[in-house]
């Protein structure tokens, strides 16, 4: 008795004498099994690809929430860590740590650097030890102790050749000397890129309303996370009673860092291997339709196969094993395409996905293409060789066999409606992406970006000595303030010279980079608010100019001017939903406001609402005040983004406002450098990538479908010559021949839509944390997909329905 495996030469060697269809069976999997093994390598590299930590499942992500303002995944403040820090038994250990940038001595020019400031406990959160040398201790938390720094791994090899010898020597940050203690190694990457680590020295914040901290722990061993939740959910109670000012209504959240990681991406990486999957489906489907086309062309020779003794359960072993040989060759060329289509998915996903590893054809991702290939041959077998263990001699031995070749043709047309189903399904998705994209683009920025240029400098931010109180440390704040406002006023005064500028200024954070900080504020003379719901506002320190150069409408009074300065009566100029929030149905202007619990403000102006946090995100409401002016609580740094409106083009602009930065601080490297437009551009990149990519899936599965249909229109033609003829000589003519034909596929097509439709909405569903404006059921993009499926179906039909309509009857009926 034969086995399988001696059936596979005589597969190929069957394969080998149809060209055309392995040809087209073999791309149609490699496209699809491809565009799912490149899928799957980017969602195994952002969401299951473990950790390369020591006990990864053990770590987790820490921080405060206010659910009765839909405030999650916010910051941790000083005080609230060193109460978790203190008291949360069920953590082994617990970290804070703040990204910032510093700027550093570069070969050719001074360079900006990604540090992380951390607590001593970090590297035993995360399990690494420094490579070489040591990690900082908790002394070393303490400022003017915490001149040291470790150095990342890539960047100890690109930026001092991997020299250990660099262990002990000094760097200067931002200025400062730091001594080298230690190199990372490169596990710690997976975690954060930073290039440099320092030690977080928290003594000088003791505000619990702060909360700019990003905190992990290590659960200790046999602690679930429910519980180690529960207890931080007690231990904000506590804080809330003890500190309602500040604490009422807020809560703690805590989530393992392998489900953090890749959170806000988490919906369009499952949406794509979602339509990648479906255009697995359909190219299977595809695929056992060109198979049952096959196996009606060889009745003929399954017939004498029966008659010269072969069984059923041979015939069907035969049938599966080409399957086999279809599937594998499919899988082999998918794994190629993958490997090919990388860089282009990355591409297309840009920057709107991010992933802690490589993305990488690893043993999980080939197990996966594999299963794929198995499943996808199963998928597109299983009809063709149910059909072959029923095979009989009696359709050889009678001329007409119209029996079997009509329940072929019922088996291929439930094959195309299913694949014209899944393909309207992506097509109604890739719809509604495309309407929210158009819905966002619609969005009233509150800005003009067209023909700006914006750009970040950040000079050296005063840090505490040690010992230092926190008079003293004000007294150091406003001295450095007077000193930067002179600083940013001489580098915008020769920036505004240029001759291609129209406006310049500055800003501490710009429009549609987030809401960065926010900051409560109160009216004098209005009844004071309950406690823990003081009002809050996004607040942005900004230079005279600013508003111009940033295309932001004045509604009313001014903007800021160089009189507004530091012996100037405080100022301040409100956003239009500001000014209705606080004075409602009233004038703001010459109104009072108290600004994070400073000296009251005057409002001088009031500008048009900007979105902060994105365009889908609403403006909300802002208070801006003049760099001159500004206080810790608003600007605890000195960075800011100058923004440069030019009269035209702003090639080449770039260049000569470094100039001029350097010509004030040769020293101070400028980074961050884009125009308005690209600004604008990232603010929607994630639904642009999941536009991109659901546009190429639903290409890719209407075409596969388009085929499906073309093949079982043109076949169902040609079985039904005869009675083509005998409509054609009772005097139909061929307008009604191809109305025939175009019918039997605008049939299908309606059985297509009408299932697709269905699935559609859960398809948007899926979808809904990337709509914007638009529902999941939208009937508009339900209706232009069925639309778009009939001028497929059209399209598809038309040949064959031409072919038909050209018939000579007399032909037609001698041929029968």
């Amino acid at each position: 008795m034969s086995t399988l495996f001696d059936d596979l030469r005589p597969a190929w060697r069957r394969l080998r004498r149809s060209p055309g269809f392995t040809v087209v069976a073999v791309v149609s999997l490699a496209l699809a099994i491809g565009a799912n093994t490149a899928v799957f390598g980017l969602v195994n590299a952002a969401l299951f690809a473990p950790l390369p930590l020591p006990d990864a499942d053990g770590i987790v992500r820490l921080w405060e929430e206010r659910p009765s303002r839909n405030w999650s995944r916010f910051g941790v403040s000083a005080p609230a860590f060193g109460d978790w820090r203190a008291q949360a038994s069920s953590l082994a250990k617990v970290a804070a740590y703040t990204p910032r940038s510093v700027n550093i001595a570069g070969a050719d020019r001074p360079e900006r650097a990604r540090l992380l400031e951390a607590t001593s406990e970090i590297f035993a959160v995360l399990g690494v030890p420094p490579r070489l040398g040591r990690a900082f201790t908790r002394e070393e938390e303490t400022a003017g102790r915490d001149t040291v720094v470790l150095l990342a791994h890539d960047f100890w090899r690109a930026a001092f050749a991997a020299d250990p010898g660099i262990v002990g020597r000094t760097v200067a940050l931002d200025g400062v000397p730091h001594v080298v203690i230690g190199i990372l190694p490169p596990e710690v990457s997976a975690f954060d890129e930073a290039q440099l680590w320092r030690p977080l020295a928290l003594g000088v914040d003791t505000r619990r309303g702060a909360r700019w901290l990003e905190v992990i722990g290590r659960l200790r061993p046999g602690v679930a996370v429910d519980t180690a939740r529960a207890e931080l959910a007690a231990l904000a109670r506590q804080q809330e009673r003890a500190y309602p000012d500040t604490n009422t209504g807020w809560t703690a959240a805590l989530v393992p860092l392998a489900e953090a990681r890749a959170e806000g991406a988490r919906p369009l990486l499952l949406a794509m291997w979602a339509a990648a999957g479906l255009v697995l489906l359909v190219a299977g489907a595809n695929v056992a339709g060109l198979m049952l086309a096959r196996a009606a062309e060889r009745e003929g020779e399954m017939a004498v196969r029966a008659a010269l003794g072969a069984d059923a359960a041979r015939l069907a072993r035969m049938m599966a094993v080409e399957g086999l040989v279809l599937a594998v060759l499919g899988g082999t060329a998918g794994v190629l395409v993958a490997l090919a289509s990388r860089g282009l998915l990355a591409l297309a996903a840009g920057d709107a996905v991010t992933v802690p590893a490589p993305v990488r054809l690893d043993g999980r991702v080939l197990l996966f293409t594999t299963l794929a290939t198995l499943a996808s041959g199963l998928l597109f077998g299983i009809v063709p060789v149910a059909r072959a263990r029923r095979v009989s001699l009696e359709p050889a031995l009678r001329a007409a066999g119209r029996g079997g070749a009509a329940s072929r043709l019922r088996a291929r047309r439930g094959l195309v409606v299913a694949e014209l189903a899944m393909a309207v399904a992506l097509v109604s998705a890739t719809g509604l992406l495309a309407r929210s994209v158009r819905r966002l683009l619609d969005v009233d920025l509150g800005f003009d970006p067209a023909g700006t240029l914006t750009l970040r400098v950040a000079p050296p931010q005063s840090r505490p000595a040690a010992g230092q109180s926190e008079e003293d440390f004000a007294h150091l704040y406003f001295a450095e303030r007077d000193r930067m406002a002179g600083f940013y006023g001489r580098i915008l005064e020769r920036v505004q010279q240029l001759p291609a500028v129209v406006a310049a200024g500055g800003v501490n954070r710009l429009p549609l980079t987030g809401g960065w900080w926010s900051i409560g504020y109160a009216v004098p003379g209005q009844p004071p608010p309950p406690r823990g719901e003081r009002p809050s506002a996004s607040g942005r320190v900004i230079t005279p100019g600013y508003f111009r150069a940033m295309g932001i409408p004045v509604r009313s009074g001014r903007p800021f001017g160089t009189a507004d300065t530091a012996s100037a009566p405080a100022v301040a100029v409100v956003s239009e939903s500001l000014a209705r929030l606080a004075w409602p149905g009233q004038d703001p202007l010459g109104r009072r406001i108290v600004i994070d619990e400073g000296q009251p403000s005057t409002v001088v102006g009031v500008v048009g609402d900007v979105r902060l946090a994105g365009r889908d995100a609403d403006a909300p409401p802002v208070v801006y005040v003049p760099f001159a002016q500004a206080r810790f609580g608003l600007f605890p740094d000195w960075g800011m983004d100058l923004v440069v409106r030019a009269s035209g083009r702003t090639a080449g602009l770039a260049a000569a406002v470094r100039e001029q930065v350097s010509a004030v601080d040769p020293g101070l490297p400028v980074f961050a450098v884009r125009t308005g437009e690209e600004l604008v551009a990232a603010s929607w990149a994630r639904r642009r990538a999941g536009l991109t990519l659901l546009g190429v899936f639903a290409t890719l599965a209407v075409l596969l479908a388009a085929v499906g249909l073309y093949g079982v229109v043109s076949h169902s033609a040609r079985q039904r010559t005869r009675e083509i003829g005998v409509r054609m000589a009772l005097g139909a003519r061929p307008r009604d021949i191809s109305r025939l034909v175009l019918g039997e596929s605008l049939a299908l097509a309606a059985a297509g839509a009408a299932l697709g439709l269905a699935g559609a909405a859960a398809s948007g569903r899926l979808l809904s944390s990337l709509l914007f404006g638009v529902r999941p059921g939208d009937p508009v993009t339900l209706a232009a997909s069925a639309a778009a499926l009939a001028l497929v179906a059209l399209g598809s039909a038309f040949a064959p329905a031409r072919r038909a309509s050209r018939l000579d009857p007399l032909v037609a009926l001698r041929d029968e």
